[in-house]
């Protein structure tokens, strides 16, 4: 969690600081017994200072912590089966010191905040079951409660960050649009913008002002997706990348592929990852098995518009752009953030494929997709490591180009 920031424009005026909170947020109790997953399970645990303090206090006092923390990086030293101080499914340091000894990550987890300079917003994460099952499920989009507390002046990028973000998410909500094509949308949104926003993030004066500028005109021309006409000519450019699917067959076995060479943060991780391409590509007849696999499964794509599968994509695709979108602020590379959002929907999209091969009617389907987010954000978001590996592939490599995203997402 980054800690809340001045940038050098906050110390020459005072700026107007803001915060959001998702209405589905007060929503989440912990299950506690019930639930499939341990909260500390897979994951990097940074140690926040106030914590810290407390433990090179108690390691003074004699307090044996089993070489459990790592005083030097500031974080828990984690175990391949977990954390250390998970005992037979208890928390040591909750046990006997209580619950006031937990790190800052601990005991707020699945509550999560991000600060964007003169913005804080919250969320939950997904890696908790619990919290994802509340946010799939949601029928009625995403509400945001948002407070000012402390008047001043807009931070213009990050106001412009925020406004694409909002139309972002008016887009996914055109729910008499296929899915594909309002996911579509979205990447081409962000692919038009990155120019002016990486030259607004830079902060040239005689420059920033026309870059914000044209950030706006180009917002208030996807404006007119949502109308009718405007939506046709749209679909229409689109057509040029449909009905290709033996190059989406092989453009997300690349896709899926990168996962495969990732650490393993949630254990098993990788196995899982192989014997999902083991079972969809690495086959004699490639692409026409992978076909047949998906169909017998019953998980045909021509089946998913208006079921509750892609209720579940949507809303997968409108939290991430809530978390990631506004972390541009920091780098200016919006673009590379929704491609990091639409790889993580394809993946999933293709996992359950895949899992929906292995299992048939073994588990709901909801069960299943439930418990795919989860592990999937257990491996990729609990690790900053992975998830910068993640956006450094889909910003420089090749079989990242927005071609190959549209590909797999229209056919």
């Amino acid at each position: 969690m980054k800690h809340w920031k001045r940038d050098q424009e906050t110390e020459k005026r005072k700026l107007r600081k803001t915060a959001a909170v998702p209405e589905y947020y007060k929503e989440f109790r912990c299950i506690g017994p019930a639930c499939p997953e341990t909260c500390c399970r897979g994951w990097d645990i940074p140690v926040n200072q106030e914590a810290m303090r407390r433990y090179r206090s108690l390691k003074r006092a004699g307090f044996d912590f089993g070489g459990g923390i790592d005083f030097l990086r500031k974080k828990i030293r984690m175990k391949e089966t977990g954390c250390p101080f998970l005992e037979d499914g208890l928390c040591r340091i909750h046990r006997d010191l209580g619950e006031k000894y937990l790190c800052r990550t601990c005991r707020s987890y699945p509550r999560h905040a991000e600060d964007y300079g003169s913005r804080r917003e919250w969320s939950l994460s997904l890696s908790c079951p619990e919290a994802a099952g509340i946010l799939l499920r949601r029928r009625n989009g995403l509400k945001l409660h948002e407070y000012v507390l402390e008047t001043g002046e807009e931070e213009p990028f990050l106001s412009s960050l925020l406004k694409t973000r909002t139309l972002m998410f008016s887009l996914l909500s055109e729910g008499k649009v296929p899915l594909k094509y309002r996911l579509a949308m979205i990447l081409t949104l962000a692919h038009d913008l990155q120019p002016s926003v990486k030259r607004a993030f830079r902060k040239e004066t005689e420059d920033r002002g026309e870059s914000l500028r044209r950030i706006s005109r180009r917002l208030a021309r996807y404006e007119l997706l949502k109308t009718p006409p405007g939506c046709q000519r749209f679909l229409k450019k689109l057509s040029e990348w449909e009905n290709r699917p033996e190059e989406r067959y092989d453009s997300m076995a690349g896709f899926l592929g990168v996962l495969g060479e990732l650490p393993d943060i949630y254990p098993g991780f990788g196995s899982m990852i192989s014997g999902w391409m083991d079972l969809l590509y690495r086959t004699e007849a490639g692409y026409e098995d992978y076909r047949r696999r998906i169909v017998s499964a019953g998980f045909d794509r021509d089946v998913e518009e208006g079921s509750d599968l892609e209720l579940w994509y949507e809303n997968l695709a409108i939290h991430l752009l809530y978390v990631y979108v506004p972390g541009a602020v920091y780098d200016g590379e919006l673009y590379s953030k929704v491609k990091f959002v639409l790889f993580f929907v394809l993946c999933i999209r293709e996992a359950y494929g895949a899992a929906a091969c292995e299992e048939k009617a073994e588990r709901k389907k909801e069960e299943l997709f439930i418990t795919l987010v989860s592990r999937f954000c257990r491996q990729i978001e609990h690790s900053d490591q992975v998830l910068e590996q993640i956006e450094r592939a889909v910003r420089e490599e090749k079989r990242f180009q927005m071609e190959y995203f549209l590909i797999n997402l229209l056919n």
